[in-house]
């Protein structure tokens, strides 16, 4: 089959179906139709003009699907009888349908280890089980996991188990499970099901079970919880006050499913310590306390002592008078802060019988919380939650004290999985590390421009529905597939890639220090969608949407498009349709930015359409995991290089493209496929050349809101004139030109950069859009492999070009001769590369598959 699938360039497989202008057809989709016979096919029928195409589709008795006047074409549905009746003249190739998805998370518990820490669904549970009336863990005492059933069991009377979830309020739940009444149950037998929003002190009952009965079989019932969204949202199972000892519940599959927080700018972390190591150094949260628990007046072992780690049950346990144990975090980067734990209160007396619980911010000053006393004892673990927001600092510590005087050595306080949760907004880095932070504070933040992203949908968020300026700026939905316009809060990203790119150009979070996530946090944005949830798509509806671009940028002033996708070419740029619309976008006055691809580092693998010459072609470099350090960076691996079959010199700019941090749902597709990357709800860290572009498009958004009357051709200059090229100790070039091109983009000194008629030189787009004449680069391979560039010396590059360990982007680096590697000049046929590259009739695409991008590290 002539297929040809075109790579979505994050750091996931997507797919598209490249079509071309190929006279050798493939079928796609089978429909019988009358007339002529035989199974149809969709198709791109290219002539003279769109009239004309779609007189000769009707003449033989093909149905048009898609108008694409931008390339003079049309989609069709024809029989091969049909095709073959069409004129000679006109150019034809395949294409490919689309399916869309939906967004829920799962918290789940399948009891198929030994543990109640168990997280079988897409998200975790707010907290591990905590058992009610019983001290056997998981493994022993009459409630427990039983690993050869896979099933949790609960036995005896007023015995029982909770477990906490993270529900957002408002949104959809649904709590389900399977249950079994095992053994011989009375009348009076029954367990109940009860849920809590307030930290367990009001329950609410969902259901009861009850006897008679003997041996029954698993039954599967749900609940709509929706009305039970908090914070710290628990369930409980408890066996009733007289239950007897024959009678078993068993419990099974706990799920609770639910409509994901979407919405929220910030993501959640904790410092956690579940006591299950006999040592004072436990960190058991996403992020680590600032040291140990630290004893006041005791022997300071966590074995030892009034004050211990009670090694059969796994919880930390003080007694006696005057004994304090504290720990601290840092909560710098939090916006609120939550500490839980459970607590159970054993032989106090009376009410000189206490343990305070105290906070500081100092380790000077404290403030009590709360304070544990007699002559209430409990029978099981209770839970405290106390909002410790007031108290964020770098250095906020929390301490247990037992009373000056009256506690012995037999009143005791158990506290067990403690954590202290906090929300913070992340930090994304990309904005600083170019320089963009200096242009928002000049109020250079991309007002008034509009960029258009042609990915695989959009997704309602905050950040993106509104500016920086707290406006709606969100201006148009625009369905390819469906050729729909839809309503601006459709949620219709089935994948994750294009919020996520969206996202890095115009996300208008703002951190506590003051950094916005986004380069182009006030830009305006027209979402067009191409791509299903998978990442594929077809040329038809890419084209499609190129085209309701451009009869679409006065109305909506669109100046920039983002093209974060690529593919092998299989014809010269001219040839290739995807190109043709893309040129037709650049001289309609539209910035186009395109990725690289992610084939490198190999030379010659940069895709299409980012080997169009007239555009901006971005590769991706890393900061190494050091965002405050530039002296460290490196090229990305994965960057696909030049020069291009036509002698082009791409990418060129780079940018940063490594472990990029942007908004994306959890069931998205991508999210699914690569939960380890997933951070909270919202999310999302992933690598590729689609995130360099998408940086890449939000300098372009400022450089045209500080000079909106430049064209394209201005602001490829000014970006190439102002990069910053990498360069090794030496001051020469730490990689090719035709690796990192101008090298890596710097948002603030193109914005003042005064560069003029620099790029494109003896390239003629309205010569080259009507077949007059067509344009080569000057990039040569010489015989022994290697790169250089027709009449520049020190440009060469061989397969042995080292890979720096890093290199620091200089700002003062001379290129010989400007930007001359970047002319062209009329092709010949006599233009030879070394090993040929000779299309067979003009259009030699391939039969197979395309592989799509593959999974690599992130860098």
């Amino acid at each position: 089959m002539n297929k040809q699938y075109l790579k979505r360039n994050g750091r996931f497989p997507f797919i598209i179906l490249l079509m071309a202008f190929i006279l050798t057809i493939s079928t796609f989709s089978t429909v019988q139709i009358s007339g002529y016979g035989g199974e149809t096919a969709v198709y791109i029928i290219q002539g003279q003009n769109i009239a004309t195409v779609s007189d000769a589709v009707q003449a033989v008795g093909g149905t048009i699907t898609h108008k694409l006047g931008i390339i003079n074409a049309v989609g069709a549905e024809l029989t091969p009888a049909q095709r073959s009746a069409l004129p000679a003249t006109m150019h034809i190739s395949t294409n490919q349908e689309v399916e869309l998805a939906q967004d829920m998370a799962t918290v789940r518990d399948e009891f198929t280890i030994e543990a109640y820490s168990n997280n079988d669904g897409s998200v975790n549970w707010a907290s591990d089980w905590a058992e009610i009336q019983d001290t056997g863990g998981a493994s022993a005492g009459k409630v427990k996991v039983n690993p050869n059933e896979q099933q949790l069991e609960m036995r005896r009377a007023n015995r029982g188990i909770m477990r906490a979830v993270y529900l957002p309020e408002g949104s959809q739940a649904t709590l389900s499970f399977a249950y079994q009444l095992d053994k011989t149950w009375l009348e009076s037998d029954y367990t109940i099901i009860e849920i809590s929003t307030d930290d367990g002190s009001t329950w609410t009952q969902l259901d009861r079970f009850s006897g008679p009965a003997s041996y029954a079989a698993f039954t599967a019932v749900s609940y709509d919880i929706s009305a039970y969204g908090s914070a710290n949202t628990i369930i409980r199972f408890t066996n009733s006050p007289s239950f007897s000892t024959d009678a078993k519940f068993n419990l099974d599959d706990v799920q609770i499913e639910y409509a994901t927080d979407f919405v929220s700018t910030q993501v959640s972390k904790n410092v956690a310590d579940t006591f299950t190591t006999l040592a004072y150094d436990n960190n058991e949260g996403s992020t680590n306390w600032l040291g140990d628990w630290v004893e006041g007046n005791d022997d300071g072992s966590a074995t030892s002592g009034y004050i211990f780690l009670r090694q059969n049950k796994r919880d930390l346990a003080l007694t006696e008078k005057n004994r304090s144990i504290q720990r601290t975090a840092d909560l710098s980067e939090a916006t609120t802060a939550q500490l839980v734990f459970y607590y159970r209160r054993k032989g106090l007396d009376g009410v000189e019988d206490y343990v305070k619980l105290e906070i500081s911010t100092n380790g000077t000053t404290w403030t009590e919380l709360d304070h544990f006393s007699g002559p209430n004892n409990d029978d099981s673990f209770q839970i405290a939650s106390y909002d410790i927001s007031a108290y964020i600092s770098p250095n906020t510590t929390i301490r247990f004290t037992t009373a000056p005087t009256h506690m012995k050595s037999i009143d005791k306080l158990y506290v067990d999985n403690l954590k202290i949760d906090y929300m913070t907004t992340p930090e994304t880095h990309y904005p600083t590390l170019i320089n963009a932070d200096q242009l928002h504070d000049a109020g250079i933040d991309g007002s008034n421009v509009t960029v258009a992203v042609i990915d695989t949908g959009y997704w309602s968020h905050p950040s993106l529905d509104k500016g920086s300026d707290d406006q709606s700026r969100v201006l148009a939905l625009y369905n390819a597939i469906t050729d729909q316009l839809e309503t601006v809060d459709t949620n219709n990203d089935g994948s994750g890639h294009g919020i996520h790119v969206t996202s890095m150009i115009a996300s208008s979070t703002e951190t506590k220090a003051g950094n916005f996530h986004g380069v182009a946090p006030n830009a305006n944005l027209v979402t067009v969608q191409a791509f299903d949830e998978n990442g594929a798509g077809s040329y038809l509806d890419v084209i499609r949407g190129i085209d309701w671009i451009v009869a679409n940028k006065d109305v909506h002033n669109i100046r920039v498009v983002n093209l974060s996708f690529s593919a092998t070419p299989q014809s010269y740029y001219w040839d290739d349709p995807l190109n043709q619309a893309v040129m037709q976008a650049w001289q309609a006055g539209i910035v186009v930015v395109a990725a690289a691809g992610n084939r490198g580092p190999d030379a010659m693998t940069i895709g299409v359409p980012g080997n169009v010459p007239y555009i901006i072609t971005v590769g991706a470099m890393s900061d190494n995991y050091t965002p405050a350090d530039g002296t460290d960076d490196v090229l990305a691996s994965f960057s696909s290089a030049g020069p291009t079959v036509e002698g082009f010199i791409k990418p060129e700019i780079v940018a940063p493209g490594g472990h990029m941090l942007g908004l994306m749902p959890l069931n998205a597709t991508i999210a699914q496929s690569h939960p380890e990357f997933q951070q909270d709800a919202s999310y999302f860290t992933m690598s590729g050349t689609s995130q360099a572009t998408a940086v890449t498009t939000g300098i372009v958004t400022l450089i045209l809101q500080a000079d909106p009357t430049l064209t394209p051709d201005d602001v490829k200059c000014r970006l190439m004139a102002s990069a910053h090229p990498a360069v090794d100790d030496t001051g020469n070039l730490a990689y090719s030109i035709f690796q990192q091109g101008a090298g890596v983009a710097n948002a603030y000194d193109a914005v003042h950069s005064t560069a003029s008629s620099c790029v494109n030189q003896g390239l003629n787009i309205a010569n080259d859009l009507a077949g007059i004449e067509h344009y080569g680069g000057l990039a040569q391979q010489a015989a022994d492999g290697s790169y250089y560039i027709i009449g520049l010396d020190g440009y060469a590059w061989s397969d042995g070009y080292a890979w720096s360990d890093g290199f620091a982007w200089s700002d003062g680096f001379a290129w010989s001769d400007g930007f001359a590697w970047s002319d062209g000049f009329a092709w010949s046929d006599g233009y030879a590369w070394s090993d040929g590259f000779a299309w067979s009739d003009g259009y030699a695409w391939s039969d197979a598959q395309m592989a799509v991008n593959n999974w690599v590290p992130q860098e």
